[in-house]
């Protein structure tokens, strides 16, 4: 009752400015939702990149040791052949150069990838801080919501009890206007009856004289 006559007290600007102002927080409850969404999105897309290029990176690191086994065997195999000796002393610098700069490229494929993963693991640490963040400021908006429709409930109900509280005082006012108004009337019927009979009496009792003076006229004159 007091939270209503504090609202039906307040000015009407103020209180437009306060509904106003609900409605911005609700407007800015249903954008926090949609980045939200969006955010969320992100998140899955990145860690599905992110699993990706694990993969990628796991599947090169495999192929990489296939290719040191496959060398170091190749390398065995050459060194235990004697019908291979003489050219290997030719051909084999040549050979562990192409290898050289092939387990360089390796290397700095693989740099590439373990640097583009850090990237994305900072990242998906940056897009998971703010998706936390705009969790907690969700679930803030959404308590604030909740709070301004319980509390809006609450004043519609006091309202309701407020205003059937004046409809009935109005009707008992009306009614005793009317037991007023029938009281006023009939005290002017009997203000009325009784100015009529005075001007009787007064009439009478004139009458009456003027009969018993010419009785006594009529009386004198035998």
């Amino acid at each position: 009752m007091a939270t209503f006559k504090s609202l039906m007290k307040m000015p009407l600007a103020k209180l437009a400015s306060k509904c106003i102002a609900l409605e911005e927080l609700l407007q800015r409850y249903y954008q926090f939702e949609e980045v939200h969404y969006d955010l969320l999105n992100k998140y899955q897309l990145l860690q599905a990149k992110y699993e990706r290029l694990n993969q990628q990176n796991i599947q090169l690191m495999q192929s990489l040791q296939i290719e040191r086994d496959s060398i170091s065997q190749a390398s065995a195999n050459k060194m235990n052949s004697s019908k291979n000796c003489h050219s290997r002393i030719y051909k084999d610098p040549l050979e562990e150069l192409e290898v050289q700069l092939f387990m360089d490229d390796l290397r700095n494929e693989n740099s590439k990838i373990k640097e583009e993963l850090q990237t994305n693991k900072e990242e998906l640490k940056r897009l998971q801080s703010k998706f936390e963040q705009t969790q907690t400021e969700l679930l803030r908006s959404a308590s604030i919501k909740t709070a301004s429709d319980s509390k809006l409930n609450s004043i519609e109900d006091k309202n309701y009890d407020s205003i059937q509280s004046y409809k009935n005082e109005i009707i008992r006012l009306n009614k005793i206007v009317s037991s007023l108004r029938i009281e006023i009337s009939n005290y002017k019927t009997r203000e009325f009856d009784e100015d009529w009979l005075k001007s009787q009496l007064i009439k009478y009792q004139k009458q009456s004289q003027m009969s018993n003076n010419q009785n006594f006229l009529d009386f004198i004159e035998n």
